[in-house]
């Protein structure tokens, strides 16, 4: 059998015998721990991509909120006397001034998603604009808005109340 082996000798008086210990490991006994350490690495990865696809998806679903949020309290703010609006695109949402979409206006400030995920349906009353009213607060639209990982296929939802509030399901 072949081996990586050391040899330990030691001499003894005369009629004693001379002992030869070889310690060491067969190829076949590297092959496996090599396969043991090479199958607990590829678990440990697998487990790892699974929690970023997770860490991903609550942060987009997280920032989707945000963006609701912020368009609604500067609407309330009436800031620039205008009533502000989102528009939801399958990878990305948008803020803009006013009521009316115009995709070439400069103040329309676009907010992407991590690239992993995307916004699957927005089945809101009013498709996928969202419209704030300038006194109330209160969104022209309610429903929900599904997020979906594009890698595993998880989905969370964002429930959009009447009042313009967004809220996890």
């Amino acid at each position: 059998m072949l081996s990586v082996f050391w040899t330990f000798k030691k001499s003894f008086p005369a009629g004693l015998q001379r002992y030869d210990l070889r310690l060491g490991m067969t190829v076949l006994e590297i092959i496996i721990i090599v396969a043991i350490i090479t199958l607990i690495t590829g678990l440990g990865v697998t487990s790892f991509v699974k929690t970023m696809d997770s860490y991903s998806l609550s942060g987009d679903v997280q920032l989707i909120e945000e963006g609701i949020t912020f368009a609604r309290t500067k609407t309330l703010a009436r800031e620039n006397a205008q009533k502000y609006s989102i528009r939801l695109n399958s990878e990305s949402l948008t803020m803009y001034e006013g009521g009316v979409w115009n995709p070439s206006a400069s103040t329309n400030v676009t907010i992407p998603l991590s690239g992993r995920n995307l916004i699957s349906t927005a089945s809101t009353t009013g498709g996928n604009t969202i419209i704030f009213d300038i006194f109330t607060g209160t969104s022209s639209s309610s429903g929900t808005i599904k997020v979906t990982s594009k890698r595993t296929g998880e989905v969370r939802n964002i429930e959009l109340l009447s009042t313009g509030i967004p809220r996890r399901t």
